[in-house]
């Protein structure tokens, strides 16, 4: 389980960081509120689920 869920987010790092192009700042960005947005569908879930 651990080895399937990094490479998942592996893979959605990567694809966050292509999102922001050439610049490594807009990058950044882009992987901070991905993983920011992912986090809080998690935090909705985890609530609802309780």
């Amino acid at each position: 389980m651990l080895t399937m869920s990094t490479a998942f987010c592996a893979a959605v790092a990567g694809l966050l960081v292509n999102l922001g192009g050439s610049s490594v700042i807009t990058s950044a960005r882009w992987l901070l509120f991905g993983f920011a947005a992912i986090s809080a569908l998690g935090l909705l879930t985890a609530r609802r689920a309780a």
